[in-house]
């Protein structure tokens, strides 16, 4: 997430589509250290954490059954495994934060999907489908990783 986000209540629901297994490529996360909020990532070897700021916590696999969920916060450690296994994994990556709070992700359409007010709620696929097609032919913000 870019810097703007950091104070923003962001919560990411990763949820496999099928059995997602430690050969497929499951999530790891490390739990219990979002205090030490943001940790700088390195762009070498493909946007990870910092290697000395890693904590001495083993991370947890997240072996999942198809409609399992994740969750995690914003400053919760996490990757995928490699998949070494001859099958793709499919999975959402949804992330969710209190309107008017910043995305983190300035490339993406952001909208409203459940609001007290209706008139605020996105509920037009047609509209959805645009926003994105918008989006992804006339590129403006951030959408990579932030890593130094």
């Amino acid at each position: 997430m870019m810097p703007e986000a950091e104070g923003s209540d962001v919560i990411t629901c990763w949820m496999p589509l099928q059995r997602a297994t430690p050969e497929m490529g499951c999530m790891e996360v490390i739990p219990g250290i979002i205090e030490t909020g943001y940790l700088t990532h390195l762009k070498e070897g493909g946007t990870t954490i910092d290697p000395d700021l890693l904590p001495e916590k083993e991370p947890l696999i997240m072996d999942c059954e198809q409609g399992d969920i994740v969750l995690m916060d914003r400053f919760t450690p996490h990757r995928s495994r490699p998949n070494i296994s001859d099958a793709c994994r499919w999975s959402l990556d949804l992330r969710y934060q209190p309107t008017g709070q910043h995305t983190g992700r300035t490339g993406h359409p952001d909208f409203v999907v459940r609001s007290q007010d209706p008139s605020l709620q996105m509920a037009d696929h047609a509209t959805w489908c645009q926003m994105w097609q918008e989006a992804l032919a006339n590129p403006q913000g951030v959408v990579g990783h932030r890593s130094v």
